[in-house]
């Protein structure tokens, strides 16, 4: 753990970076699923991300009194599969 970087480092990881793009969709909603491997790790540049849990209530999430604010329910992909946003 120093304060230079070995450039030589750099130059040979620099080829492997790829740039992701990940739309609001039912299909492509999740980076990474609990229990999944991980085979990537992520620099998020710019727009909206969460964490999300499974309330294991699957389609009734519906009895949640949910006070706070109506998004954390997510969409309803999501609420089908009864996940909730953090």
């Amino acid at each position: 753990m120093g304060k230079e970087f070995d450039t030589n480092f750099l130059y040979e990881i620099v080829f492997g970076f790829m740039p992701r793009q990940f739309k609001n969709t039912a299909e492509d909603r999740y980076m990474y699923e609990e229990e999944g491997d991980v085979t990537e790790i992520y620099f998020i540049m710019k727009g909206d991300w969460a964490v999300a849990f499974n309330s294991y209530s699957k389609s009734d999430i519906n009895f949640l009194t949910l006070q706070t604010d109506e998004d954390l329910r997510g969409p309803d992909d999501m609420q089908a599969n009864g996940y909730m946003i953090a």
